[in-house]
């Protein structure tokens, strides 16, 4: 008698076996989805709030560009620093500078300047021996720049994007801040929540039918 209840309930103890292994491959999946999710919302967050500090900056001092942490992001508008050097400037690029160390610029840096209300980045061809005045000139111009001081410069070439400059001036707009950024965050939330939801409900649903095999073996199960 006693070797025919283990041998009956083997088969229940198999089942509940392969269950919780599917359960664990679950919950893996959905810990992996939830890592990837959090990552997406803390990348387009940080766009978010770098686009609402420009934004801000932007609007309070308009005579400079704005900068997050330090690096002033600009979109380039005409072909002045185009070529085959390797730190060339297109149409439509999306560039940073970083604040300039004036005593450390030399001939050859790229450097953005204010000449009067517009921001030129040009390479540095010479620069006077006291370090007050710096010739640029544009790799694609053929004529060098009218001598600017130490106080136009307000920062220095660090690296750029290609072609993405439009796309992030659209992003500076509204709606592209609602579609690009506001959307995907607002959809990962949602898809948070139902997610939470049918892990607390399949697990609910795991527990009672725990209970009724449990219910159903003790029913079963031959007197001694």
């Amino acid at each position: 008698m006693t070797i025919w209840a283990c041998v009956y309930m083997d088969r229940p103890y198999k089942n509940n076996f392969g269950r919780g292994k599917h359960m664990t491959e679950e919950k893996k999946s959905g810990a992996a989805m939830h890592i990837i999710g959090a990552v997406l919302c803390v990348v387009f967050g940080f766009f978010l709030v770098c686009n609402i500090i420009i934004i801000v900056k932007g609007t309070l001092h308009p005579e400079t560009p704005p900068t997050v942490l330090g690096v002033a992001p600009m979109v380039v508008l005409s072909g002045s620093m185009s070529g085959t050097a390797e730190d060339h400037i297109e149409v439509g690029d999306l560039i940073f500078t970083k604040q300039a160390d004036i005593d450390e610029l030399k001939v050859g840096d790229v450097v953005a300047f204010m000449d009067g209300s517009i921001v030129v980045t040009h390479r540095i061809v010479s620069i006077s021996a006291d370090r007050t005045e710096f010739v640029t000139k544009g790799d694609a111009n053929n004529t060098e720049d009218e001598p600017i001081s130490a106080d136009q410069i307000i920062g220095q070439y660090s690296g750029r994007i290609p072609k993405v400059g439009d796309f992030a001036l659209f992003l500076q707009k509204p709606l592209g801040m609602v579609i690009f950024i506001g959307v995907p965050v607002c959809a990962f939330v949602v898809w948070d929540i139902l997610r939470r939801r049918r892990e607390t409900r399949a697990g609910d649903e795991e527990k009672e039918q725990l209970r009724r095999e449990l219910e159903r073996l003790k029913a079963e199960k031959p007197a001694e």
